[in-house]
């Protein structure tokens, strides 16, 4: 392993995730609030144009990869080391007869990518660089796939939240997978991996959906749905 990259989390249990959720591989808006949010903050940095190329780390069961193709135009990759989640992902894409213009690679972050350095004007990730110890290492590791001006995109929860401090009750094991990063701490190891911040801040209250691997399950549904009220009664709130 390499130095400053040990991870918090293994293929395995990302195995388990994929085989045992249901996956949705279209983020549109108007139902979601939360994929309304995100949408909204992407338009401020990225605009269609058919040649660039995108790629997003921790692409298994994506709900962005379809969608920034059809929105923005973009060649879009993938990268994950779940096979489970890389061979589902591929046969959606096949079941849609979907191109997209670039492919999944089924590789781990940690490995060679010598043949992807310097190919990429964005490099997204959601939910991925707080499963390592050091996030300034991995963040590195995502800065060598970009072309010169390119740009990183990062969105993680908060895991400094009370809303995500609810595993520690719920399932302490989820709870002990995450690095806890606040927004300060996102902008500061942002900076320490040399990347130029443009932009960091909280994106909405909170993300329900961050609860559905909790234990036990009636209490997943409980603590789910009336997070979901709520998220969609405050939402006219965060998009101001």
């Amino acid at each position: 392993m390499q130095d400053g990259l040990e991870t918090l989390s293994t293929p395995e249990y990302w195995d388990g995730i994929w085989e045992n959720q249901a996956a949705s591989f279209l983020a549109e808006g108007g139902a979601d609030p939360v994929i309304d949010l995100q949408w909204a903050l992407f338009s401020r940095f990225m605009a269609p144009d058919p040649t660039k190329k995108l790629v997003e780390i921790g692409c298994a069961h994506s709900r962005w990869l379809i969608s920034m193709r059809r929105r923005f135009g973009y060649e879009v990759h993938g990268i994950d080391y779940s096979e489970v989640g890389c061979r589902s992902m591929s046969q959606a894409l096949a079941a849609a007869d979907f191109d997209l213009g670039g492919k999944i690679h089924c590789r781990d972050i940690l490995g060679d990518l010598t043949d992807l350095a310097g190919s990429f004007d964005y490099v997204t990730s959601f939910g991925v660089i707080e499963h390592f110890k050091d996030p300034v290492a991995i963040l590195a590791r995502f800065a060598l796939l970009l072309r010169p001006g390119g740009m990183v995109l990062t969105s993680i929860p908060n895991t400094a939240g009370a809303y995500f401090g609810l595993y520690r009750i719920l399932d302490r094991s989820i709870y002990d997978m995450h690095e806890i990063i606040d927004v300060s701490r996102l902008r500061h190891v942002h900076d320490d991996a040399g990347l130029q911040v443009e932009y960091c801040a909280y994106n909405g209250f909170f993300n329900p959906g961050l609860l559905t691997s909790a234990k036990p399950s009636w209490m997943r549904r409980v603590v789910l749905l009336s997070g979901r009220a709520i998220c969609r009664l405050t939402w006219p709130l965060a998009k101001r």
